[in-house]
């Protein structure tokens, strides 16, 4: 499924849907008053969300990290789609990975069922949505059943107010893996040292399919 097709279903369905869902975090919060203070030992399952974008998973690992550091009882699942599967399965800083087929709108719905239940059955304690504008990732964010739940905002996604119990306002002028750690430190990680990308680990099979694809081409 090309992306205008994406933003059309996101703009169409899913933002009216966030804010409904906008509406019942406000009205659930008022009732429940729970406490959104992070409590860096009590947190056991981290789920960050970046469903497009290979480019911007890999500016995310710095952010990783600081979440590997400052919730070190804590397994990360990193929640993306199908497309960025190569990449996610080689960062030794993701424990597991939960996977959305964009590739047609039936395989969307399908996933995004599937993974709202494995995110339910994980118990996430803290989900971090790297999106900025989309509605969708917004929904799934509050669907996941998070306690607490950390996302962007800008004036023009203003739906994400109440769905998000902590949101840093995303400044383009920043760099972007300075953004996402910025995020992190918003929900309670400790940033500390200089930017660091990856590690992205390299199997025998990814050195030999090199190999041959440059010897194919007489390199």
């Amino acid at each position: 499924m090309k992306t205008p097709s994406k933003i059309l279903i996101d703009r169409a369905i899913a933002t009216p849907l966030a804010w409904g869902a906008n509406l019942g975090a406000r009205v659930l919060g008022h009732i429940l008053r729970r406490d959104h203070a992070v409590d860096p030992d009590a947190v056991r399952t981290i789920a960050v969300a970046k469903l497009l974008g290979m480019g911007s998973i890999v500016q995310a690992t710095p952010m990783l990290r600081d979440l590997r550091r400052s919730f070190s009882k804590a397994r990360i699942v990193f929640v993306t789609s199908q497309a960025n599967r190569g990449l996610v399965d080689r960062l030794p800083l993701v424990d597991e990975a939960i996977y959305i087929d964009d590739s047609n709108p039936t395989a969307l719905a399908a996933s995004t069922a599937k993974a709202t239940l494995e995110l339910l059955q994980r118990k996430v304690d803290l989900y971090f949505d790297l999106e900025v504008y989309s509605a969708g990732a917004s929904i799934l964010s509050i669907a996941s059943g998070a306690k607490n739940r950390a996302g962007f905002y800008r004036h023009s996604a203003k739906f994400k107010k109440g769905l998000f119990t902590h949101l840093s306002f995303f400044n383009p002028r920043i760099h972007v893996s300075a953004i996402y750690r910025q995020l992190a430190a918003a929900a309670g990680a400790t940033p500390d040292g200089d930017v660091e990308y990856g590690p992205i680990a390299l199997r025998p099979e990814d050195r030999e399919g090199l190999t041959a694809s440059l010897a194919k081409h007489g390199m």
